[in-house]
């Protein structure tokens, strides 16, 4: 069974691992296809040049132009993407019945239904439906974590230090759980909890409330590196493909290339820590009874 790869990355003062120079080799590689974007539109300002993307399927042909606005193709890709997790998860804001957790026990119980709604999504991106069953595995028990906190950060709640947990039902039916930092308080590993709080914190405000830059994020994370995969190359090239839409949409929502790359770079920042807070959660959930935590959750995190 593939564990899921822990950040091997020295850890600054902060406790914060830094970010492998191969992880930041890939940002800045995205990063040099843009300002390469911007050196053939300063030599040929009238003309729209068009890169051939590996792989022969012709929708993937990406289009270049001079001004930061989206064009059509990226428009599309974008509503695309956006669509399909709109249709597929719940917005937690709006679940109206909602109990609490009352401790960590509970906190982790019934995952099932959100994980349930990650395969879908996971199925709806065709460069996932490409891969062997076994790729599949390997990302999809390495992405959930990811997800969940990417997922939760955008509708974590300052004031209650808490959000909530999908569990059941669907649109005015739905039941939610709210799960609050404040159950990790005086617990062994609390230190733990407090850097997961504050990497919520800090994920929820590069969101901006924007939940185009929350949904282009969570399809790029699919493809992030992973051990053991049979197309690494054929995953880098998807990872490429979404980093570069999430770019296009950030120079159109800023209006500005500069101010895109760095916000860009932040993003890349905080979805490279995402696998420091995994490990985390997995040695909180250590600490428990391995009978009271749900089997998914134990194959997800390697507890078994």
């Amino acid at each position: 069974m593939c564990k899921p790869a822990v950040n091997n990355g020295q850890s600054n003062r902060l406790g914060q691992p830094e970010p492998t120079d191969k992880k930041w080799n890939l940002v800045d590689n995205v990063l040099n296809i843009v300002a390469i974007r911007e050196h053939l539109l300063e030599l040929n300002p009238e003309q729209e040049t068009k890169i051939e993307q590996p792989y022969e399927d012709n929708h993937l042909i990406e289009t270049i132009r001079r001004n930061s606005n989206l064009n059509a193709y990226e428009q599309e890709r974008i509503n695309e993407i956006c669509n399909n997790l709109t249709c597929i998860f719940e917005d937690e804001t709006t679940i109206k019945h909602v109990y609490y957790a009352r401790n960590i026990v509970e906190a982790f119980r019934q995952p099932e239904p959100f994980i349930r709604k990650v395969i879908k999504f996971c199925k709806s991106i065709d460069g996932y439906r490409l891969l062997n069953s076994n790729d599949q595995f390997i990302i999809l028990k390495q992405y959930c974590p990811e997800i969940f906190m990417i997922h939760f950060s955008f509708i974590y709640d300052v004031e209650k230090d808490g959000f909530v947990f999908y569990e059941d039902g669907d649109h005015e039916n739905s039941i939610g759980r709210f799960i609050s930092y404040n159950l990790g308080r005086n617990w062994k590993n609390e230190e733990l909890i407090q850097i997961n709080r504050n990497f919520t914190i800090e994920l929820k405000h590069e969101f901006e409330n924007d939940k185009t830059i929350r949904d282009l994020l969570k399809a790029q994370m699919l493809f992030q590196s992973r051990d053991m995969l049979s197309r690494p190359e054929f995953i880098r090239y998807h990872y490429i493909r979404y980093a570069q839409l999430l770019i296009r949409y950030l120079e159109h929502k800023y209006q500005n290339m500069r101010r895109a790359r760095k916000k860009y770079s932040q993003l890349m920042r905080l979805m490279y820590r995402t696998n420091e807070i995994a490990n985390n959660n997995r040695i909180l959930m250590s600490e428990l009874d391995i009978n009271l935590i749900p089997h998914i959750f134990a194959e997800i995190y390697n507890l078994n």
